[in-house]
């Protein structure tokens, strides 16, 4: 079989003409398993970090070995965020994006919609609720993502959480339907995804800071 080789190309959003970075030249360190959304390689001394396909064609080669999910971090698990994420990483599931942003009241109403088990009352608390603080996105690489995403996460509603799934994001931080800690989308769908990175921008709050 043909030795792994590697070749770098500038896109011409980091160069003015874009073109040949490195030429293409054996590179047996680089593995295939090492090529997925969220990676980090090294590649003669330089640091790579993988964010995208570069082309369809790569992406239909590479994505159907790899599940995709989103889950979104609720305001009333801000605390919790680095175990939620730590969690995450243990099961061998990779980040490719994140994002924590403030949703305007279109976005809120979706991501309301689609947690609240079709009860009004807690669709009205949970959209003002996600409207008022901000919320984590976080798009999710790896074998069986959106499986282990909905046990992770677990019911929706804490208290069948804590009686059913003990040990999910749901019942370990949410306390009532409506801050329930987390969302994920329980199937392959990008919908979730595409609309929560579409319509935010990242924000950074700074409190009590001194320079």
């Amino acid at each position: 079989p043909e030795e792994p080789a590697v070749q770098i190309n500038h896109t011409k959003s980091s160069s003015k003409t874009g073109g040949v970075f490195l030429k293409k030249i054996q590179y047996p360190d680089l593995l295939l398993e090492d090529l997925f959304i969220g990676s980090k390689l090294e590649i003669f001394s330089r640091k790579y970090t993988l964010v995208d396909f570069g082309d369809d064609k790569t992406r239909g080669m590479f994505q159907p070995s790899q599940g995709k999910g989103f889950i979104l971090i609720k305001p009333d698990a801000y605390n919790h965020i680095g175990k939620i994420i730590d969690a995450l990483l243990s099961e061998g599931l990779f980040i490719s994006k994140l994002r924590m942003a403030f949703m305007d009241k279109t976005l809120s109403q979706h991501f309301a919609q689609v947690s609240c088990g079709g009860n009004t009352q807690v669709f009205k608390k949970s959209m003002q609720m996600l409207a008022e603080d901000v919320s984590v996105g976080i798009e999710i690489f790896g074998e069986n993502a959106v499986g282990i995403l909905n046990a992770l996460c677990g019911p929706l509603n804490p208290s069948r959480a804590k009686e059913n799934s003990p040990n999910s994001f749901s019942a370990l931080y949410g306390s009532d339907a409506v801050k329930n800690a987390v969302y994920c989308t329980p199937d392959e769908s990008d919908t979730d995804l595409v609309k929560f990175f579409s319509n935010t921008q990242h924000s950074s709050v700074l409190d009590n800071c001194t320079c």
